[in-house]
Formats: structure tokens, C-alpha cells, sequence
């Protein structure tokens, strides 16, 4: 759910997302066209303050090649008409896509109080990256606690931790100040 344009955004493995509008009619308003791979997840943020003051959406899309993909939303993109499955939006800023896992990306989202975006995929990394340069953050490798492919990470806004789990079926509550595991939960 796009929170501040009111659309919802769904990953579709014809290469493409589509945006429905609040009334969630059964056409899509609108597409992007991801043609680099498959879109696996989607990540939401609105932090990007512009110049001249506006704040701008942005998208983040994960794929099966490993990438994550940001879309920066144009204040004006609900305002696009697209006439044809065959006709995608068309962006002002280049979306900008990036080489994180080896293999799927299984969730990409946005941490406020790390200002950071965060990736996990199945070759069991997770990743801390600056948004707006869409890379890991200065001097940050990928974290590498799990034995197996990540499927999910939560954050705990109180504590400030994270908890991830995924195919070694332990859910690892760790910091992501030194990265390092706090308790290890069995499943």
C-alpha cells in the first residue's frame, strides 16, 4: 500500500507492477515495466525530501536476479494516463537497480530509525543500505547469520533489533549496530 498517493502496488511475474487506485477496481490505473526479472517483493517509503521541499514516494522492488530496484515516484505519476497494458509510467528520475544477493531477494524495506533500507534473500543474506545512493551503507558488509536463505526480517522499534528467520528454521534476534546475534530462537 502506497500510503501518501492512496495506490496499491502488486508484484506480477509478467515482468511488470501494477498500481490499483483506492476504489481497487479490477483495472489497474496504471504499470511499471520490470523487465530485468522477475519483481518477488515490494518495499514502500516516502523519506525523500526534495529541494524545493516536496516529498517524493519510493518504490522498492525485489527480483529473482538478486537485484533491488527503486522507482522514485514523480509527485505527478498519479496524473499519468496509460493507454495500454503496452504503455508504462514514465519516470523523470532514473530508477537506479542493484546487485545485493545471489539469489532471490525475498524482502526489501525501509527502517526509518536507521534510515536504512534492508534486504534479504535465500543465499541467507541480509543487508543495511543507503537509500538514496542504493547501496550497502559506508563500510557495512552483508550480514551473515543465518545457515540458509532468509525469508523475512522484522524490526523492533523499542528495543532496536532486528529478528530474522528463514530456512534454517531459527529466527535470529541480532543488533544492527554491531550485527551480531543476541538470542537464537529454535522452530
Amino acid at each position: 500500500w502506497m500510503q501518501r498517493s492512496r495506490h496499491l502496488a502488486v508484484a506480477s511475474s509478467s515482468f511488470k507492477i501494477y498500481l490499483y487506485d483506492a476504489s481497487f477496481s479490477p483495472q489497474p490505473v496504471a504499470h511499471i515495466a520490470h523487465s530485468e526479472g522477475t519483481p518477488l517483493c515490494l518495499g514502500y517509503t516516502e523519506p525523500s525530501y526534495e529541494s524545493d521541499g516536496r516529498v517524493k514516494e519510493i518504490l522498492m522492488v525485489g527480483d529473482n536476479n538478486g537485484c533491488v530496484t527503486l522507482y522514485p515516484m514523480d509527485d505527478d505519476w498519479t496524473e499519468q494516463e496509460t493507454k495500454s497494458d503496452t504503455d508504462p509510467l514514465r519516470f523523470k528520475t532514473k530508477p537506479s537497480r542493484q546487485l545485493y544477493h545471489t539469489d532471490w531477494v525475498t524482502k526489501v524495506g525501509f527502517v526509518s530509525e536507521l534510515q536504512a533500507m534492508v534486504t534479504c534473500g535465500l543465499d541467507g543474506e541480509i543487508n543495511l543500505c543507503d537509500l538514496h545512493m542504493n547501496r550497502r551503507k559506508e563500510g557495512r558488509d552483508a550480514i551473515r547469520l543465518h545457515k540458509k536463505g532468509v525469508y523475512s526480517w522484522c524490526w523492533c522499534k523499542s528495543y532496536k533489533w532486528f529478528a530474522s528467520g528463514g530456512l534454517d528454521r531459527q529466527i535470529i534476534v541480532w543488533n544492527p549496530y554491531t550485527q551480531r546475534a543476541i538470542t537464537t530462537l529454535q522452530g
